[in-house]
């Protein structure tokens, strides 16, 4: 008996060293976890932050190096209605072919037949031809202008 109790001893012993091993494991393991979580945590709260600021930083160009082409024109034919998503890729394919014009610098939105166009041109020639080749677009009653001319002073291209 004395046999049995002593090796119940040892073997107790030695699964107590095994079980204060592997919770030295898993207490490390637990503490990497808890710093990725906080790190984690702090990069989020710098994210949230940054979405609630209202202002950003600016470096402008010169005074006179865009121009607002506020314009509208409507058409005073008679207009039959079409579907808007129709008149919006009609209006993008035929910019989009035009060598002199990038239509990725421009958004163009319609409802009920009238047409917004935003974005950035090189010149007033280039938005009277954008807003043009929307007017003359089927089911195109108006066209609003909120282009912006850039001029640059060196060779970039929008």
């Amino acid at each position: 008996m004395k046999k049995l109790l002593i090796i119940f001893f040892f073997v107790t012993i030695s699964n107590l060293h095994a079980f204060d091993d592997s919770f030295e494991d898993f207490n490390k393991t637990a503490q990497e976890i808890l710093e990725q979580a906080y790190k984690m945590f702090e990069k989020s709260k710098e994210i949230i932050e940054s979405f609630s600021q209202s202002e950003q930083q600016v470096v402008p160009e010169s005074k006179n190096s865009f121009l607002l082409y506020y314009k509208i024109v409507k058409n005073s034919l008679p207009i039959e209605k079409r579907n808007d998503f129709l008149i919006t890729a009609q209006i993008k394919y035929k910019i989009s072919i035009q060598k002199d014009i990038s239509v990725k610098n421009l958004l163009i939105l319609s409802k009920n037949g009238q047409v917004e166009l935003f974005g950035k041109v090189n010149s007033k020639d280039i938005a009277d031809k954008v807003i043009n080749i929307s007017l003359k677009t089927g089911g195109v009653k108006e066209v609003i202008s909120y282009l912006i001319i850039i001029e640059h002073s060196g060779a970039i291209s929008l």
